[in-house]
């Protein structure tokens, strides 16, 4: 007979790019012996189910591995984990139980609980309070708590219909970009400026520098596509203004999305978060802090309280309190 020891505690965050986690033991006020996690990241709706399921049960897997070894349970003592994922692309309720069942069915004993990444985020971010958050990223999307705990989301709709102000989206149009010049030519050889930063970079670096090799990137490879966000970053700084034009566009037409959720929000508490690997980016995160404030001025920015792989510790750390 197995005898149960002590419960296991995984919270992550999932992301398109990347993953980050945190994992400890268990106590009944808080988590001890924490461990950070960092994985390769997975978008739910692109990698599938098996993939990202397997990530889940792989982590939880090497928890309890060296877990176990440090707590020194006597023959016969296993430890249960219990687990919360924040996953980008887990918008369908359909897809989250079936990687619920396919963890369940490799774990079994184990618990999962599944949110998508901005639900984990704006937990981390305000502790269960009142507030928005909005995550740009390789996909983008937005989500707001009001004082009652009512939860209302926008956004998050993927690379296929499109995400504004996404790493996914702002690639996307720079390679339109450079198909428009590339069709304009008339010829496969194509006719750059010295003031086609973002374009020439595109040729030189990335090797795009015909119509099959944009097609390739493209339908091949579309993660890379978000990865050219890079390059309409660097190249709106120094001074392109395509580039500039393609952040402009986009980073209006998200806070024009996060304008529409707030038309569904009462008794809230006006401050907000940003997140996501294009806020890294300072000229992007002050073009977006210098659009909400035109559009929505009696919102203020804040600092995140916690990360969102903090967020979701705490959600996995209430459901072992139940356990």
């Amino acid at each position: 007979m197995i005898e149960m020891g002590p419960i296991i505690t995984i919270g992550l965050d999932i992301g398109g790019t990347r993953t980050t986690g945190l994992c400890g033991i268990s106590s009944s006020e808080s988590v001890v012996d924490l461990k950070k996690i960092d994985e390769i990241g997975l978008n739910l709706k692109i990698a599938g189910v098996d993939a990202v399921s397997d990530l889940i049960i792989d982590i939880t897997v090497a928890a309890r591995k060296s877990y176990m070894k440090i707590s020194r349970l006597p023959a016969g003592h296993s430890a249960a984990v219990v687990v919360c994922a924040g996953i980008a692309g887990a918008g369908s309720e359909n897809d989250r139980r079936m990687v619920s069942i396919r963890f369940q069915n490799k774990s079994p004993g184990d618990l999962l609980i599944i949110h998508t990444d901005t639900f984990v985020a704006l937990e981390g971010a305000f502790r269960g309070e009142s507030g928005m958050i909005f995550i740009t990223g390789t996909g983008s999307s937005v989500c707001a708590r009001d004082r009652r705990g009512r939860i209302v989301s926008a956004g998050g709709w993927g690379r296929l219909i499109g995400d504004p102000a996404s790493g996914y989206q702002i690639g996307l149009r720079c390679l339109r970009i450079l198909g428009n010049r590339l069709d304009s030519t008339g010829t496969e050889k194509l006719q750059l400026n010295a003031d086609d930063i973002m374009l020439n970079t595109l040729v030189t670096d990335f090797g795009l520098s015909s119509r099959e090799t944009v097609i390739q990137s493209v339908y091949d490879s579309p993660a890379s596509t978000a990865s050219l966000a890079r390059v309409v970053l660097s190249a709106a700084k120094r001074g392109d203004n395509a580039a500039q034009a393609i952040l402009v566009s986009e980073i209006r037409s998200f806070v024009d999305q996060i304008v529409r959720l707030t038309q569904n929000l009462t008794l809230v508490d006006k401050h907000y978060v940003h997140m996501g690997g294009l806020r890294e980016d300072d000229h992007f995160a002050e073009m977006f802090k210098t659009e909400m404030q035109r559009q929505l001025p009696e919102w203020e920015p804040a600092l995140a309280r916690n990360s969102p792989a903090e967020g979701a510790l705490r959600l996995a750390q209430s459901l072992a309190a139940t356990v």
